[in-house]
């Protein structure tokens, strides 16, 4: 099934433009404010502590947050989410110290750990189970074709006018948002939580998407793939720098090709899945995507030129998209509108848990063995997990 179908849909056509404007305008802020992290310190060091701080709400609030958005109308959660954000990045150009923009960056991932479950949760809702691999693919493609503008925007906009205009066309993008769900319609939620407080009260709640998750044997598979996935991309991304500099002896520019191959196959990857989401079930598509991510880790192992690294990160951008998409996609349909939010938050904080622990893995695997071996043990982690999914998730 192609876009026809969901860019008839108001609704829907709504949240894809604000979501598409403020994908390019994080992208602009992100830059502004790794750049005035850097001026403020000079420290590589604190850059990484900004990028950590990010990271923190997403373990420490997503099974709440997940609670909030089961409870809560979820469209106003999105424009709320969204107004928040806008004035916070506002406060940005009155920063004197790093107190300030540590403390902005993580009410920023705060509210966002609550706005990502809110608009992945409603997705369903807003285009039917039908339109949901075409709804999730145009969103991703817009996405990524957004962050690539931004980034170009971004740096021009920063070298020309300082981090101020960053700041502030964010948080208009933020705005404009919050405009666009505003026009958006959606259903009440079937068996809505009751809006009572208290820790045990949340738990209890908590306890009832992790106890779906538990009876839901296909969805538990579905996340053991996923947290293979997040193991094998967790410990290579940080290391494609490392493959291309030390293992190929490859130079700045050639770095920059290798991130534009992973970037265009991202964009294939997402206007592919449309097409193969209307053909194959989630499941197959997961498979066969795992078993592409593999091959490509095991070719960037062993590449021995920059065309050869090219064409495997190439495969790695698109192959890591589409079984994304695939996976949220299979989610969201696998599971009921009222526990959702729930379900969406747990399986994010155990993938988030299972990408951090990688990428730590990763780092002290290459320094221990070198980075070759690492690729080509996310290879064949990619591997199984690609052979698993063909097995036991075809018809999902």
């Amino acid at each position: 099934m192609g876009y026809t179908a969901i860019l008839e849909n108001r609704a829907f056509v709504a949240l894809w433009l604000g979501e598409s404007v403020s994908a390019m305008g994080d992208r602009i802020n992100t830059l502004g404010l790794i750049l005035l992290v850097y001026e403020l310190t000079g420290s590589g060091l604190a850059v990484g502590a900004f990028t950590l701080v990010q990271a923190v709400p997403t373990l420490a609030l997503g099974l709440a947050a997940g609670v909030v958005v089961d409870r809560y109308p979820r469209r106003a959660i999105l424009i709320l989410s969204n107004v928040l954000r806008g004035l916070i990045v506002l406060t940005l150009p009155l920063a004197q110290g790093m107190t300030h923009i540590y403390l902005v960056a993580f009410t920023l991932s705060s509210v966002a750990a609550f706005f990502t479950p809110a608009l992945q949760a409603s997705l369903p809702s807003v285009v039917g189970a039908p339109n949901l691999t075409a709804a999730n693919s145009l969103l991703k493609l817009t996405r990524e074709t957004m962050l690539m503008i931004g980034a170009a925007v971004g740096g021009t906009l920063v070298a020309k006018y300082g981090g101020a205009a960053a700041f502030v066309i964010n948080a208009l993008t933020f705005f404009f948002a919050a405009t666009c769900v505003a026009f958006v319609r959606l259903p009440p939620l079937s068996s809505a939580l009751p809006q009572t407080s208290g820790s045990r009260v949340m738990w209890n709640e908590i306890l009832q998407g992790v106890g779906f998750l538990r009876r839901h044997f296909a969805l538990i598979r579905l996340q053991a793939v996923a947290l293979l996935f997040a193991a094998a991309s967790g410990m290579t991304g940080p290391l494609v720098v490392v493959l291309t500099k030390d293992r190929l002896d490859l130079g700045a520019q050639s770095f920059g090709f290798i991130l534009s191959g992973m970037s265009a196959g991202a964009l294939a990857g997402a206007a592919l899945t449309s097409w193969l989401g209307a053909r194959f079930s989630q499941g197959r598509l997961l498979g066969w995507s795992m078993l592409a991510l593999g091959a490509a880790l095991l070719g960037a192992a062993s590449a021995t030129n920059l065309l050869v690294a090219l064409g495997a990160f190439t495969l790695y951008g698109l192959a890591s998209v589409v079984s994304g998409i695939a996976y949220q996609t299979a989610v969201q349909a696998m599971t009921p509108d009222v526990l959702r939010g729930r379900v969406l938050s747990s399986l994010g904080l155990t993938y988030t848990l299972a990408s951090l622990a990688a990428l730590v893995l990763g780092g002290w695997l290459n320094d221990l063995m070198g980075v070759q071996p690492v690729f080509v043990l996310a290879g064949v982690l990619a591997l199984t997990a690609g052979s698993a999914a063909s097995r036991l998730l075809r018809e999902c």
